[in-house]
């Protein structure tokens, strides 16, 4: 099991980035936090998954409950084996947008003494408007210590660099509201109906046509 240590690169797929900001864009009134699923190959990470998890601030009750559904879900994606690798959070206020507040470093450490490849990261939807990446990211030396920013150039969104146009047309993308259709395991366990899964939604981004990023 590799080290966060050993960690070079950082990709994003475009579903997944787009679906973990779309959960703050929802909410944008709480504090959201949800999981990253992704892969490890070599001394690269790649996050192919967002799981919206909560927005309230009550996130131990059904944190265990949500990781497992997670993992299993990873387990069940078309064979693709994915991993719990990265937790997200955002809607923080100014000065907690710099660094993980305890509530969230808490359940960072939690993920890290699972697998130490794992990395947390800060969404700042106020970036978007601006049409550069929303997130800043961290990992954790030594397995639970000290939190070490992660740099901008270790990571790429769609298979290319930071920069370009993908950012903005993530924004472009938010005029149609369709953030809205969003569902996370606190609006699952509230009406069971709504898919935490997002299956449709994620399947939805995925089928976009992203080419001009």
């Amino acid at each position: 099991m590799a080290s966060s240590s050993k960690i070079k690169s950082y990709s994003f797929t475009n579903e997944a980035y787009a679906l973990a900001v779309y959960h703050t864009l929802k909410h944008s009134n709480c504090q959201v936090s949800g999981f990253l699923l992704g892969r490890v190959d070599g001394t690269s990470v790649s996050f192919e998954r967002a799981v919206p998890f909560s927005h309230s601030h009550a996130l131990a009750p059904t944190l265990k409950l949500a990781c497992v559904a997670a993992e299993a879900l990873g387990k069940s994606e078309d064979g693709k084996q994915l991993e719990l690798l990265g937790y997200y959070c955002g809607n923080e206020l100014a000065d907690a947008k710099k660094e993980l507040k305890p509530i969230h470093r808490n359940v960072f450490e939690r993920f890290v003494q699972n697998n130490p490849a794992a990395s947390a990261w800060l969404i700042d939807t106020e970036k978007l408007d601006d049409d550069v990446f929303a997130l800043k990211g961290f990992t954790a030396k030594d397995r639970a210590g000290e939190l070490v920013p992660i740099p901008a150039s270790s990571i790429r969104l769609g298979g290319a660099s930071l920069g370009g146009d993908r950012p903005g047309l993530l924004m472009e993308e938010t005029k149609n509201l369709e953030y809205l259709q969003v569902s996370d395991f606190d609006d699952h366990l509230h009406d069971p109906s709504k898919d935490w899964t997002n299956a449709e939604l994620h399947g939805i981004l995925a089928t976009k046509n992203w080419a001009g990023a």
